[in-house]
């Protein structure tokens, strides 16, 4: 299912398919769905946009995974954290700091997510392969 969400997510993205060039980060559930999702021209606004809609309609982060078109820097995995979200999934790379942080915080880290293959920096416990 993790290789599926960033295409899932790009799907949802309406500004993206008029400008080509702005970030999105989304909310999915444990079964693959997309449950918010805020697009942004910056990445961290995208990621504090979702953070305040799940506030404003009051989801549970606990049991979802953030899902984000773009690199994964230390303010990313700490803004995951603080959003209570255990699993963040990026397309793009993690820099060293923010997987040791994420390793830190128990928060399950995956990048490089494209097609069918991807990176687990941290918290590998919480993916279950199919099969």
């Amino acid at each position: 299912m993790i290789k599926d969400l960033p295409a899932r997510l790009r799907e949802a993205q309406t500004v993206f398919r008029h400008t080509g060039g702005i970030h999105a980060t989304g909310l999915f559930d444990l079964e693959g769905n997309l449950l918010l999702m805020r697009e942004d021209v910056g990445r961290h606004n995208a990621l504090d946009k979702l953070g305040g809609a799940m506030a404003r309609v009051g989801l549970a982060p606990e049991q979802g995974a953030v899902v984000l078109t773009s690199r994964v820097s230390t303010e990313m995995v700490q803004k995951t954290v603080a959003l209570r979200v255990p699993v963040l999934i990026a397309v793009s790379a993690a820099t060293d700091h923010a997987t040791r942080l994420a390793q830190e915080a128990g928060l399950t880290l995956i990048a490089r997510a494209r097609g069918e293959s991807c990176e687990v920096l941290s918290g590998a416990h919480r993916i279950v392969k199919p099969g």
